[in-house]
């Protein structure tokens, strides 16, 4: 069991916004919010003045099932939000890769409430890498 849900995308870099875009666009759909966001390419240069290439980490959290999950397990937090990372290594792919609850959700001695949750995020973060594979033909 690996540590992340991942696609690699065979398509231009340039096509990173778009494809960010489209990941907000169906986490939302599914409840979860942005609720923090991470430009490693801009922060690197800024602090550092290294280049990097295209690296964003966005925080995605959906409260209803956050809540359910900490009243259960305050503990939790430590895995929260479900971080979503989404990069360019060169310019003919943009890969995006999303915590897999399955795996991480292991890290904590859990309740059934856990396991169900663990359960509902898993399905749903595969359904938003099956439709970015479908939207971006993988």
């Amino acid at each position: 069991m690996t540590v992340s849900i991942t696609t690699t995308l065979n398509i231009s870099s340039d096509r990173f916004a778009e494809v960010e875009a489209f990941t907000r666009e169906k986490l939302a759909f599914h409840g979860f919010g942005i609720i923090s966001e991470i430009d490693f390419q801009a922060i690197l240069k800024e602090k550092i003045n290294q280049d990097f290439y295209k690296y964003k980490i966005l925080g995605a959290c959906n409260p209803a099932r956050a809540f359910k999950g900490l009243s259960e397990v305050p503990e939790l937090g430590v895995l929260l939000p479900c971080n979503v990372v989404i990069y360019s290594l060169d310019e003919n792919s943009v890969t995006v890769s999303i915590m897999n609850p399955e795996a991480v959700f292991t890290l904590i001695d859990g309740t059934d409430c856990l396991d169900q949750l663990q359960f509902e995020i898993g399905l749903i973060m595969n359904k938003v890498i099956s439709d970015l594979n479908a939207e971006f033909q993988i």
